[in-house]
């Protein structure tokens, strides 16, 4: 059985971060209660949230577990933006799923202006 996990990062921030704008959405199942098997982090400003980061785990890679995270954010953030992939296998994943990179924040942690 799998576990999507949400946590949102007050603490031990790099000084001049917001609290609780950081979210790391974590996938687990049955054997992987110390370390996940995929994580996302997620930027949170307002109504507005962007993916900035996701790994699975290489021997986990085409499970599903990079699309269970995608869907758990998007359903707790509609409108959820992604940053340009940092890899080839993102830019795959992104790809493969019809995504394209949206909406970045101008600067970390700054208020969003409409």
């Amino acid at each position: 059985m799998s576990q999507i996990i949400f946590r949102q990062i007050n603490e031990g921030l790099p000084e001049g971060w917001i609290a609780g704008a950081h979210w790391y959405i974590e996938y687990h199942d049955d054997t992987t209660w110390v370390a996940p098997k995929g994580v996302l982090y997620v930027f949170v400003s307002g109504d507005r949230a962007i993916a900035e980061y996701m790994y699975v785990v290489e021997s986990e890679r085409r499970k599903g577990i990079g699309t269970a995270l995608l869907n758990a954010a998007q359903e707790r953030w509609p409108g959820l933006g992604w940053t340009e992939a940092e890899t080839e296998t993102g830019a795959e994943f992104l790809q493969t799923l019809s995504i394209s990179p949206g909406w970045a924040p101008p600067e970390r942690d700054k208020e969003l202006k409409d």
